[in-house]
């Protein structure tokens, strides 16, 4: 399931991983194309139920809290379980698809 690819172009896809144990942290961020693709993701996915987990999706905020630049960035939080590795592995299969 390709969960980020319907709501537009996918620039880059970052999953953090544990330094130690190599397992998936449960959030990756997301730079989309344009502002408008980045909000509709939010929109659509925040709240939206996977695995069990509810997502928390939203534009990633700096240390000092002012918006993030014009390259928008969602951010998947913690709620995806370190166990949603594939979940996670789709994120970046849609940004292979298009190409990016």
């Amino acid at each position: 399931m390709a969960i980020i690819g319907p709501f537009g172009a996918v620039q880059t896809i970052k999953i953090i991983y544990d330094s130690i144990s190599h397992k998936c942290k449960g959030y990756a961020f997301v730079i989309m194309s344009n502002y408008e693709e980045a909000l509709l993701a939010i929109h659509s996915l925040n709240g939206f139920v996977l695995d069990d987990r509810i997502l928390q999706v939203s534009f990633k905020t700096s240390n000092n809290k002012t918006k993030s630049s014009t390259l928008n960035t969602t951010l998947l939080n913690q709620s995806i379980s370190s166990s949603s590795d594939d979940t996670l592995s789709n994120l970046s299969n849609t940004q292979q698809t298009l190409g990016n």
